[in-house]
């Protein structure tokens, strides 16, 4: 009777699982789903960059590129490092692997479009 219940909740699990995989992919979607949020993972693919950077790149204000870095921030699209007053940026790693995934899909398409 014990080996019965575990395989029934098996296509639950899976299913949670593939639940919480689009979920996390869904976060990453929507977080890139703006064309400033584009364009900084497009300038963070070179490499880490200061706000001031970012912002100046951009020709946005800094309120703007920080509501924008905290939305890419909270899906894990980037990370932040802070030295002393600054805080420099670079492309993030996401703990779901689809999510991860993703991310690296749209890296190697904005990359190859040289219009964003």
């Amino acid at each position: 009777m014990q080996m019965a219940s575990r395989t029934s909740n098996a296509p639950a699990a899976a299913a949670a699982a593939a639940a919480a995989a689009a979920a996390a992919a869904a976060r990453v979607c929507r977080a890139l789903g703006h064309p400033e949020r584009l364009r900084l993972v497009a300038l963070l693919a070179h490499a880490e960059v200061g706000v001031g950077a970012l912002q100046r790149a951009l020709g946005l204000r800094q309120a703007n590129t920080s509501r924008h870095l905290a939305v890419l921030r909270g899906a894990e699209v980037v990370a932040a490092r802070r030295d002393g007053g600054r805080v420099y940026y670079r492309l993030g790693s996401p703990a779901d692997p689809g999510a991860a995934a993703v991310l690296r899909a749209v890296i190697r398409a904005v990359a190859a479009s040289a219009r964003i």
